[in-house]
């Protein structure tokens, strides 16, 4: 491995971010997006990167190509905002999907804002690119069916699969090491957000051996 590959989700405290470098697996937490990465880093996140930008392109079509491949798990997909939308309030926003007939934004999504801005913000203050993806597709690529991520089974299938997914690459995850760090940080994220950044580090070192079929199949531009 040449690069370092760098997977993110948010959480309660800013992002959790999992990088792999040089066949090491390391996860720290972060405040904030701006000034973390380099340029030769191959960087995936699970949040809208490219956003709408009129009403005409919302709902993104790649956001109904998720939905419509999850299923009936589909609800762990939320509708990318309007850049406009970010500085306007939930009702405002509705009033608009109404006016125009489009599904309503969720509640999740309109949560997810000022993470959704600081990715704005690190786009436009560094020349390095960010990939867009979600781990409910990953994980459920390889077992649609599997338990929701917030059960004890759920986490622990996710664990095998992350293991499986990377083993030809030579690389092992800490996983003694990265529970102990969740629980000592158990305010300010989640385990299910660790799985999360490491599916989304581990598309990032699958998207850059192009040859894998995340690269067509699993990534949301």
């Amino acid at each position: 491995m040449t690069a370092n590959y760098i997977g993110i989700d948010g959480c309660r405290s800013g992002w959790v971010i999992a990088k792999a470098s040089a066949k090491q697996v390391s996860i720290y937490l972060a405040p904030t997006l701006n000034n973390r990465f380099k340029s030769t880093d191959v960087i995936v996140i699970d949040m809208p990167v490219i956003l709408p930008k009129s009403i005409e392109e919302y709902p993104r079509q790649s956001d109904k190509a998720a939905k419509k491949i999850l299923k009936r798990y589909h609800g762990s997909i939320f509708y990318a905002p309007l850049a406009t939308w970010l500085a306007m309030d939930y009702m405002a926003i509705n009033d608009i999907c109404f006016e125009n007939q489009k599904p309503k934004l969720s509640k999740q999504s309109f949560n997810l804002f000022e993470r959704i801005k600081d990715v704005q913000t690190f786009l436009t203050q560094n020349l390095i690119n960010i990939n867009e993806s979600h781990p409910e597709l990953f994980f459920r690529h390889y077992d649609f069916h599997l338990a929701s991520k917030k059960t004890t089974i759920g986490q622990n299938v996710r664990r095998q699969i992350l293991d499986d997914a990377i083993e030809k690459y030579q690389i092992k995850i800490p996983w003694h090491d990265f529970k102990y760090f969740q629980k000592s940080k158990a305010s300010l994220l989640k385990w299910d957000d660790v799985l999360d950044a490491l599916a989304m580090m581990v598309v990032a070192i699958k998207m850059h051996k192009a040859h894998d079929f995340l690269l067509k199949n699993h990534l949301i531009f």
